[in-house]
Parts: structure tokens; C-alpha cells; sequence
């Protein structure tokens, strides 16, 4: 927090943190699937059927693409919140926050989800190690320290959230 707070304010701090809770609420959005799925595979694979792991995976990946309709009615709802109504701290613009929501939106229902349910199957494969270490080296947490450091708005900082999750999927 003391970084955060230093090269923010407290004020554009706080705003981070009501706009972060929209990200933080969504990915808990998946209803435990990817969970009940990191089980499953990891039982398939216990007892040597891997054609039910791949399965459980190809599965999981499937009931994710409702995703797309989470991000639909989240952009929607965004939009349809009146002019000046995000704009609750000065310094930060209610199209800042818009678009700050919106990415954060867009990486709980892609990226997050996808490295959930990939870290799983790892998991189950009895890898974790390799996937633990290529998380570790693409944390979005990291980046967003990063991005405020060195000066980004919330915008900056929301980008780069999405930006590092996507690199770490494809790591």
C-alpha cells in the first residue's frame, strides 16, 4: 500500500480500489468450475485415463465461453451508467474508469479464466513447478507496481493488468 498510496494519493488509491472490486467480483463469476474440472482431471489422470482428463478440460473450456456473455452485459451496464457518475474522485475522469472497468472486466472473463483453468490442468498433470514459475515471472500484480512507479493513471495500470495476463497465458 505505501507505494500505491505514494505515487497515486490516497484518494486515486481508494478509486483503484472500488474500480479493482468489479475485476475481483467477476472472476469469482466462474461458479467453481475450473475447480470442480482441476478434480476431475486430476482423478482422470490417478487413474491413468488421460482421454477423460482431455475431455474434462475440452469441456471446461466450453462452459468458459460463456464468458463472452459476461463481458457483454458488463460493457453494457457499463455504458448505460450516466456521464459523470464513474468521475467520484477528482483527478480520475468517468471515462477513465469506464475504460479501467472495462479492461479489468475483460481480464476476469479471458485471461484470469484461461490461466485458471490451465494452472489447473498442470496441476493435474503433476507439473505445477514449470506453470508456478512462469506465473510467477508474468504477475500482473507485479506489472501494476510497475506501471504506477514509473507514473501510469489508472487506465495505464488497468492495461497492463490485461497486457502481462495475456503473456502469462501464452508463457
Amino acid at each position: 500500500m505505501p507505494i500505491l498510496a505514494t505515487h497515486w494519493g490516497l484518494q486515486t488509491y481508494g478509486a483503484w480500489l472500488i474500480i479493482f472490486t468489479f475485476q475481483t467480483n467477476l472472476a469469482f463469476a466462474d461458479f467453481g468450475f475450473a475447480a470442480a474440472a482441476a478434480n476431475d482431471m486430476t482423478v482422470s489422470v490417478a487413474r491413468g485415463d488421460r482421454a477423460a482428463a482431455i475431455e474434462t478440460f475440452h469441456a471446461v473450456r466450453a462452459a468458459m465461453a460463456a464468458s463472452v456473455c459476461v463481458l457483454i452485459i458488463c460493457a453494457a451496464a457499463v455504458y448505460c451508467i450516466p456521464a459523470g457518475s464513474l468521475a467520484f474522485v477528482s483527478g480520475i475522469s468517468h471515462e477513465q474508469a469506464r475504460q479501467a472497468i472495462l479492461m479489468l472486466a475483460h481480464t476476469a472473463c479471458f485471461p484470469s479464466r484461461t490461466a485458471s483453468v490451465l494452472r489447473r490442468s498442470v496441476r493435474s498433470a503433476n507439473t505445477p513447478p514449470v506453470r508456478t514459475f512462469t506465473t510467477a515471472s508474468t504477475s500482473p500484480k507485479t506489472s501494476e507496481l510497475d506501471c504506477r512507479s514509473l507514473g501510469g493513471n489508472i487506465e495505464a495500470a488497468a492495461a497492463t493488468y490485461l497486457l502481462l495476463s495475456l503473456v502469462g497465458i501464452v508463457s
